[in-house]
């Protein structure tokens, strides 16, 4: 399944809309293709683009008064995204988005997404039902930064996103996982078919 077809899928199976409304919809959608460590969204900047991802990984981060850049969450296949604060409140962007791996995108601009609200009556309900549920997916996985055990932050995480965990750099993971470096790899001695690239 190509990834126009993997997003019309997702249409078809979790709205109400019209096989002709979901092709119109889709028909919107360009394909983009990036490279890792390529920028898809930049803090302060404006938020233009809505995007799904088809294939790879992508991390939304920020960057702190000590330089530092804690990891909000990934994107993996599947998923919608874009900064929908700077969406929905017309202001700018706050986070960063960058691809991980190599990631082939379909992106629609929020002019086209606005134009489609007046062609289409359900459109506005399904950029809502969209951004519920990426909100939702987010907050389903900060509960476990609040777990004071490492190994138990590093066990759920490995359960939940084995195909995220066997991605991501190390530095990364421990970064999310607000674990240091030193202690995800005693922890992840124990699982030695978990190994990730560029650790």
């Amino acid at each position: 399944m190509n990834a126009k077809e993997q997003l019309c899928d997702f249409l078809r199976t979790s709205t109400l809309l019209t096989p002709y409304e979901v092709s119109q919809i889709c028909s919107c959608f360009k394909r983009v293709v990036l490279k890792s460590n390529t920028f898809f969204q930049q803090a302060n900047s404006p938020v233009t683009q809505l995007g799904y991802v088809a294939r790879g990984l992508l991390r939304v981060y920020t960057i702190d008064e000590k330089g530092r850049e804690p990891v909000r969450y990934f994107l993996q296949r599947g998923h919608f995204f874009c900064d929908f604060d700077g969406f929905f409140f017309d202001k700018p962007a706050g986070s960063y988005i960058q691809t991980i791996t190599p990631c082939h995108l379909l992106v629609i601009s929020l002019s086209d997404v606005e134009r489609l609200k007046k062609k289409i009556a359900a459109m506005n309900e399904v950029v809502n039902q969209v951004s519920q549920m990426e909100l939702l997916s987010i907050m389903n996985t900060q509960f476990i930064k609040n777990e004071t055990d490492p190994a138990v932050r590093h066990d759920y995480f490995l359960r939940h996103f084995p195909d995220v965990a066997n991605q991501i750099p190390l530095k990364l993971l421990a970064n999310y996982l607000h674990i240091s470096l030193s202690s995800l790899c005693r922890i992840r001695r124990k699982y030695p078919k978990y190994v990730s690239f560029d650790n």
